[in-house]
């Protein structure tokens, strides 16, 4: 128990100072699957914020469960 508060607290200091952007289900499919330059330019923006730490695109549960069932 007291690892997974550990953990939690890391996770919340890693992201708090982030800006948090929801995607929509078909945007995580066409950034996994499409190969479309718009799409290319975009998934290169999305991963060069986060490894800034200025960002984070967290799955919201409708996501998440949409994909689960998948």
């Amino acid at each position: 128990m007291e690892n997974t508060i550990e953990l939690e607290y890391i996770q919340l200091e890693k992201i708090k100072n982030r800006i948090s952007i929801f995607l929509d289900t078909n945007i995580w499919i066409d950034l996994a699957e499409k190969n479309d330059p718009m799409i290319a330019e975009v998934k290169t923006k999305l991963l060069n914020l986060s490894k800034e730490e200025k960002i984070f695109c967290p799955l919201d549960m409708s996501t998440f469960m949409e994909f689960h069932r998948q």
